[in-house]
């Protein structure tokens, strides 16, 4: 994506997504590197706007926010 004006990026469930200039990318979110991209022909160059599957995210924001209670009250019972 170097060298593009703007990039539209989306994390859903461990897998990166981008859209820039026409081509709609599935990128490896640990070092960039391209896993697949589509043309997205017939859809012109416009901006793309990407969306996660409704609910993907949530169950993922729900475990860290569990995961941060759990670590605060660790972290209180030790603090005690």
């Amino acid at each position: 994506m170097k060298g593009v004006d703007f990039v539209n990026l989306v994390l859903d469930g461990g897998q990166l997504f981008a859209a820039t200039n026409g081509e709609f990318y599935c990128l490896d979110p640990a070092n960039g590197h391209i896993r697949w991209k589509s043309g997205l022909t017939g859809m012109g160059f416009g901006l793309v706007t990407i969306a996660p599957a409704a609910g993907g995210n949530l169950i993922a924001m729900e475990e860290n926010r569990r995961r941060d209670q759990s670590d605060a009250v660790a972290a209180s019972a030790t603090s005690t």
